[in-house]
């Protein structure tokens, strides 16, 4: 009995966990070097989710406690000499997707 219990319990994430898509839009975001400044910061803050990179648009899922996603979307702001960040777009996704690692997607 008690072992169900437990296992349901411990699949649950923590109560201050939660899942954020983001849009960053600019200039030379992937060639300018804002895209690996991203993520070094995602892996700083141990998040888990994917990003998508495009030259002039970022797509990002990241996921974690909701204070380091916090802090992450405060370090979208900083851009490097060579890129131009013009737009950051966020929500906040009500579910979230229990994802086990960061990962870049293609395409």
């Amino acid at each position: 009995m008690f072992k169900n219990l437990f296992r349901t319990l411990a699949g649950r994430p923590p109560a201050d966990h939660a899942n954020a898509y983001v849009v960053v839009r600019g200039e030379r975001l992937l060639s300018g070097g804002y895209t690996a400044d991203v993520e070094k910061n995602v892996y700083r803050l141990r998040l888990m989710g994917w990003i998508r990179p495009h030259d002039t648009f970022i797509e990002l899922e990241a996921e974690g406690p909701r204070a380091k996603i916090e802090e992450l979307l405060a370090t979208l702001k900083e851009v490097p000499m060579w890129s131009r960040v013009d737009k950051i777009e966020f929500s906040w996704n009500a579910s979230l997707k229990r994802h086990q690692n960061f990962r870049r997607k293609t395409g």
